[in-house]
């Protein structure tokens, strides 16, 4: 699960400084940075206060980082042709930016 990155991708998605998340998380700065650097597992309580100060479910994040090699090999086939289409449009709901 690469769910580091997929935070960070998040976050710079809606425009919030690493700073800030982890003020709204109540964790420190640094913490979320070796998070977002795949140096550190978050646990499940911390990844669901993340996703909702990103505004998005914490199941939305949990896709978000999910990795071929985590999926059956019996599945992957599926796991390639849905992927990312799915990925672009749970963005364009959840994590886009509003527009005016």
């Amino acid at each position: 699960m690469n769910i580091g990155a997929s935070i960070k991708a998040m976050r710079e998605r809606v425009g919030m400084k690493q700073n800030d998340l982890a003020k709204r998380v109540n964790i420190t700065a640094p913490y979320l940075s070796l998070i977002e650097a795949g140096k550190r597992e978050p646990s499940a309580g911390t990844i669901d206060q993340i996703a909702t100060a990103l505004g998005v479910p914490g199941e939305v994040m949990l896709f978000m980082g999910l990795e071929r090699e985590q999926v059956p090999e019996a599945k992957r086939g599926l796991f390639d042709a849905i992927h990312t289409p799915i990925k672009a449009m749970v963005t364009e709901i959840f994590i886009s930016p509003t527009k005016s």
